[in-house]
């Protein structure tokens, strides 16, 4: 197995892949590296308990402020609505 393979298998959901990457990480020591920090930072999200419950307001402050993003941008003309200037 390559290691770009095993970048991508390193982050699967399927159990066989999580395998092969599993062996190839125990024989490239770069792999082996990354896997195993992924690994502890797995373990660390496991222990770290349920959700957090998010403050009442988010929702309605990202709303806000994606609706002040959007009114301060500048004006969008669809790619239909554009006309090529007649040259003279």
């Amino acid at each position: 197995m390559s290691c770009s393979r095993f970048e991508l298998w390193a982050v699967s959901d399927d159990p066989a892949e999580l395998q092969l990457a599993a062996e190839h990480a125990d024989g490239c020591d770069a792999c082996g590296e990354i896997w195993r920090g992924q690994r502890g930072l797995q373990r660390q999200v496991e222990a770290w308990g349920g959700p957090i419950e998010a403050p009442s307001r988010l929702e309605a402050d990202v709303r806000d402020r994606i609706g002040g993003a959007l009114r301060n941008t500048a004006r969008v003309i669809p790619l239909e609505a554009r006309r090529p200037r007649s040259r003279s």
